[in-house]
């Protein structure tokens, strides 16, 4: 490597290690900055000096008792870039709005359009009333990750998004891109709500665990060695369309799933209203828990389904935990049932837990990834580089730990 290289290459380190002191979210005395970092001072004011012309840091006096003069405490901006993030259920979006060292700054939940033009006019309407909310500016939204329930190729199509009308026949992208007038990443919902989980979980990302969602729908996320698994074509976890029961070649099947027909909240509720009355899926479950002896024998019969699935999924993948998510699948009163269930035709132990997020785990993993590219958009900036495209999370498999 020639002399010029390694010139070039320094600053390059230096803005790195003294981005890397301050996207922890506190403040540092410049001192403290050589410290974190070994730099020279020299070198870290420089750097500061660069971050403070993009308008990317706060100064504060602070006292801190002691001698002489009280020291200058510097810390990156939290609304000159910030990352939206939405994760978009069948029912509602939970959106927010999160600063490069993963704070909320706002965030709201709303009812789902059922039309994908309006969705993407809804997303923009929360962006805006979101940046108002937060005090934080327009064009300081610089960055937005979406869950969509569905299969997300790469070109940003959606199939088997039936949840919300049109989902399927547009570029998703392109109009998100057009309301949220930001790049935008597109992801499939349940493969968030697996980064949320790996996200909490930074430290534990070696092997292979897999998230069930189970709720409006029910999808599968594969995490192997910190990374999502998606398949060549993005169908990778979509078991609900597993062939364990049903017509297959009905048109309905074919469309949602053999194995969500009877594996999802509204199959829950179809069963129990069958035999009884309407009941939202997770009164079913109380009433079980109580004791209801109808709601105990359907509650019965859809965690035995549900096992036949975590059978299927534990043969193929042998992954060293599954997770239950989403609405339904991360409710405690489903987990005894379905472990019962799954003692009785399982040939080898599985370990099933519950999520720790429950059905945040999607916004979650949104924010963890809006996050991550805020703190890239932010280094491109002081390195002179450009934000022109945000890197898209469909297609590949993407990392997301608290360190990245």
């Amino acid at each position: 490597m020639s002399e010029t290289s390694v010139r070039r290459l320094e600053p390059l380190a230096s803005d790195a290690a003294v981005l890397g002191a301050l996207l922890g979210g506190g403040a540092l005395t410049r001192s403290q900055i050589c410290t974190a970092t070994g730099l020279s001072r020299p070198t870290v004011v420089d750097v500061l000096a660069r971050l403070s012309a993009l308008a990317m840091t706060d100064t504060e006096t602070r006292p801190l008792g002691l001698a002489g003069r009280n020291p200058e405490l510097i810390s990156l901006s939290q609304v000159r870039a910030v990352g939206f993030a939405a994760d978009v259920g069948g029912s509602k979006i939970v959106a927010a709005l999160v600063d490069f060292a993963g704070r909320v700054l706002a965030e709201r939940v709303v009812g789902t359009c059922a039309e994908a033009e309006q969705l993407a006019v809804q997303l923009g309407d929360l962006r805006r009333d979101l940046a108002r909310e937060a005090s934080v500016p327009l064009r300081s939204v610089v960055t937005a990750v979406v869950g969509l329930p569905g299969v997300v190729a790469a070109d940003g199509r959606i199939a088997h998004g039936e949840n919300i009308s049109g989902l399927d026949s547009r570029d998703m992208r392109a109009l998100l891109r057009d309301h949220l007038k930001c790049p935008v990443a597109i992801e499939n919902d349940v493969n968030l709500a697996g980064v949320g989980e790996l996200d909490r979980d930074a430290a534990d990302n070696d092997g292979t665990y897999v998230l069930i969602s189970v709720g409006t729908g029910i999808g599968m996320a594969i995490v192997h060695e910190g990374r999502v698994i998606r398949g060549a074509t993005g169908r990778a976890g979509e078991i609900a369309f597993l062939p364990l029961s049903g017509d297959l070649a009905d048109p309905l099947v074919r469309s949602h799933g053999a194995t969500e027909m009877t594996v999802s909240g509204p199959a829950l509720e179809r069963t129990y209203a069958g035999r009884s009355r309407p009941e939202p899926a997770e009164k079913i479950l109380e009433l079980a828990a109580s004791g209801d002896p109808v709601a105990s024998t359907v509650l019965a019969g859809f965690a035995n389904d549900l096992a036949r699935v975590i059978l299927s999924v534990a043969t193929v993948l042998d992954p060293d935990r599954i997770v239950l998510g989403g609405g339904l699948g991360s409710n405690p009163l489903l987990l005894g049932p379905v472990n019962e269930a799954l003692a009785l035709i399982s040939p080898f132990p599985v370990e099933v837990r519950v999520s720790a997020l429950g059905n945040r785990s999607g916004v979650c993993g949104a924010m963890a990834l809006a996050r991550n590219e805020v703190r890239r958009i932010i280094a491109d900036w002081l390195t002179g580089g450009t934000t022109g495209s945000v890197r898209s999370h469909t297609g590949r498999s993407t990392r997301s730990g608290k360190g990245n």
